[in-house]
């Protein structure tokens, strides 16, 4: 028997090193130094969970200057972390219901929601009052409640599901119960921990069993924390948007997936049948390394009481900024005119991106319909504005007349876009900014009641 348990051992150890050369050759993670198991319990059932997230010890990744964070952050890639500086913390010891009420008497605006998916309505985004069937099938309302009150729906309730998120900095005194926190903050551009208020990059999420928030992206690194509970996460990476089917950037429900994943309608979204993720059960103690732009999915299999722990993106900094600043047209031309004008400028940059592209137009093509078409099927308001296309068709472009020095900054301009994402390095994510970029462009000129039809006139007019 004794040999026999040798002889798995054995075995055991060349898999794992087998394992672990295969992954560290597929994601260039050479530098981390070992690996355990994912955790194989309450696996989800979803056909596009392909692989398990790898599993980490804090302690045994390798970092030239010493500072893990920023290595994990460097490397790009979503990773579970066990035996990290959260392991410190008072939270592991003493957070669960009774203690978070003690010391918190009550939640403002708990979510309350009929169904299990929580999905975010962006108010500011500017399609808010064109697409109302999205505003409806938001079931949740935020209610107030005291804290042993919410924990206890969160267990008991048969008729709703119940969440709460908030920063850190609204809960009192449990903020100290969350330290150190620098060591899984990162070190990006000009962001230092030393010199930030901590607390400022920290939220909360508590939930009970099965609610679920909507897959979606963020651009901040996240080093997640579970501290009480278990919860899912599925991760997608940012070349799967193409099989997400994002909701416009412009829209409420921007840098979500318009597919319901739980009933998928593969007649609407036919590529949604080629989506591959990862996944892993985060146990309490556990940390996640979500990296910007990486879709997650996640679902609370138990009471779940959770931290994240948020720090700047320098590449959402440098992107945002070269959206400012103004754009090269007149408000006095003709309409023709603006339209030429702006559709050569996206164009133009379109094709800086994509030079082996014929045109631009089957860029447009996909980018509308991958945001724009099913959006507007159920919001008819969308089609209702100006007919771009229309007003375009017998129009001999060759007789609009650009001056010099408008070519001048309209070249400056494509420039100063394309300099700006050809700086991010990953083409995925270079694709998905670019899109946000057109989109962001477009309702400058024309307007949340035009965009539609514009972007459809960039499309080619048919989709």
């Amino acid at each position: 028997q004794m040999a026999g348990s040798a002889l798995w051992a054995s075995l055991f150890v060349v898999l794992t090193a087998i394992g672990y050369a295969i992954y560290t050759r597929n994601t260039n993670l050479e530098i981390f130094a070992s690996e355990e198991s994912a955790s194989s319990s309450g696996e989800s059932g979803y056909f596009f969970v392909k692989s398990k997230i790898p599993v980490f010890d804090w302690n045994e990744i390798q970092s030239p200057d010493g500072d893990i964070a920023h290595e994990i952050a460097r490397r790009g890639k979503p990773i579970i972390l066990k035996n990290t500086p959260a392991e410190k913390w008072i939270a592991r010891k003493k957070w669960n219901p009774q203690y978070i009420s003690r010391a918190v008497p009550e939640f403002s605006n708990v979510q309350k929601h009929s169904n299990k998916t929580f999905l975010y309505y962006h108010s500011s985004k500017l399609l808010g009052d064109f697409v109302d069937e999205y505003r409806v099938n938001q079931t949740w309302s935020t209610v107030n409640l005291t804290t042993s009150e919410f924990f206890r729906l969160c267990q008991d309730s048969k008729d709703a599901y119940y969440y709460f998120s908030g920063s850190t900095s609204d809960l009192g005194d449990l903020p100290s119960d969350i330290q150190p926190m620098k060591d899984l903050m990162v070190k990006d551009g000009k962001f230092n921990p030393d010199k930030e208020h901590l607390f400022r990059w920290s939220n909360v999420w508590f939930g009970g069993i099965g609610a679920t928030t909507h897959v979606h992206y963020d651009v901040y690194h996240n080093f997640y924390v579970q501290v009480y509970g278990r919860k899912r996460f599925i991760l997608f990476p940012p070349g799967q948007h193409k099989n997400m089917y994002l909701y416009p950037y412009l829209h409420p429900g921007a840098l979500q997936s318009q597919v319901d994943f739980d009933n998928p309608d593969f007649e609407r979204f036919p590529n949604f049948k080629n989506l591959e993720g990862m996944e892993y059960v985060l146990e309490a103690g556990d940390v996640l390394y979500l990296p910007p732009f990486y879709f997650h999915h996640v679902s609370s299999i138990s009471l779940a009481l959770s931290v994240s722990i948020w720090t700047p993106w320098e590449e959402t900094g440098k992107v945002h900024a070269c959206w400012k600043g103004a754009i090269p047209l007149k408000r006095s031309w003709t309409k023709e005119k603006l339209v030429f004008v702006t559709r050569s400028l996206l164009e133009g940059i379109v094709m800086e991106i994509y030079p082996h592209l014929t045109n631009a137009t089957d860029f447009m093509k996909l980018l509308f319909q991958q945001r724009y078409k099913n959006v507007i099927s159920k919001n008819p308001k969308l089609s209702q504005g100006f007919d771009y296309c229309n007003l375009m068709m017998n129009i001999d472009t060759n007789e609009i007349e650009i001056e010099e020095m408008v070519q001048s900054d309209m070249k400056k301009k494509v420039e100063e876009w394309k300099n700006a994402l050809m700086d991010v390095p990953d083409e995925d994510r270079r694709e998905i900014w670019l899109m946000h970029l057109i989109e962001q462009i477009s309702v400058t000129v024309v307007g949340p009641a035009d965009v539609s039809n514009f972007l459809l006139y960039l499309a080619g007019c048919s989709t």
